[in-house]
């Protein structure tokens, strides 16, 4: 019988930006998938020749440990920060590893640079107090859908179907944050990084982010003030995970 209270797969959610030629950008795309096939590891990476690497995926200790290695030892790749969280059964079904023009979709292709200068980051422990502080408006950057499971408390929601819907709502919205600090966050940072990025070569230069999205959070925080209210929808079969980043 299995004990389903034994979690032993790891589900490890990274990103990090950088620049690539294609020819680059192909060889290590195959070589992530040859090594997730020799590990047996599941789940999703994408790769953007001009954007860097997205992704989340999961497997045995041994294999996640392998699959950290082979990032450090890659001088593209060495750096790139890890989440940590546990299953008892993988939460992927296959190995899908794409290479693609946006590893997070806004379709503005020429507007910015994303691995360009960016917004500021707020560390998971100083979260809290800075979106209680009056002059912050804190918006939710994620879907209508994310934001039903669970969000920050006095977040605002931009009642979104996608994320490439966000860049047009922020136009006609600026009522909400002219003059005041604008505080954005997302589930691992990466839809945060980019966005901040367009507002702050957009001219939008008080505009701050979480770094590392909700998961650090509450990897680093465990939501001690209760400012997280709900869960956390995430892109695997688990659905969504609470602020101990266990399944639901």
């Amino acid at each position: 019988m299995i004990n389903d209270n034994i979690k032993n797969i790891t589900i490890t959610a990274f990103y990090k930006i950088f620049k690539l030629s294609e020819e680059d950008a192909n060889t290590l795309l195959s070589e992530i998938k040859n090594l997730m096939t020799v590990n047996e590891i599941k789940g999703t990476v994408l790769l953007g020749y001009n954007e860097g690497i997205n992704g989340t995926v999961a497997g045995s200790s041994e294999a996640i440990a392998e699959f950290h290695r082979f990032f450090e030892n890659n001088s593209v790749l060495k750096g790139t920060g890890f989440k940590q969280s546990y299953h008892n059964s993988n939460p992927f079904d296959k190995i899908k590893v794409k290479l693609k023009k946006e590893i997070v979709t806004m379709r503005i292709y020429d507007e910015f640079d994303f691995t360009g200068v960016k917004g500021n980051y707020i560390k998971p422990e100083d979260w809290d107090a800075f979106i209680s502080r009056d002059d912050v408006v804190n918006i939710d950057t994620r879907n209508d859908y994310e934001y039903q499971i669970g969000t920050f408390e006095g977040a605002v929601n931009p009642n979104i179907d996608s994320f490439r819907e966000l860049p047009e709502w922020l136009k006609n919205n600026k009522h909400l944050y002219e003059g005041k600090k604008l505080a954005t966050f997302c589930t691992g940072g990466i839809r945060c990084e980019k966005l901040t990025a367009y507002l702050v070569q957009a001219g939008i230069k008080e505009t701050y982010h979480l770094e590392g999205g909700i998961l650090e959070y509450f990897e680093a925080t465990g939501n001690k003030n209760k400012k997280w209210i709900g869960h956390c929808f995430v892109f695997d079969n688990r659905i969504a995970v609470d602020d101990k980043l266990e399944a639901i």
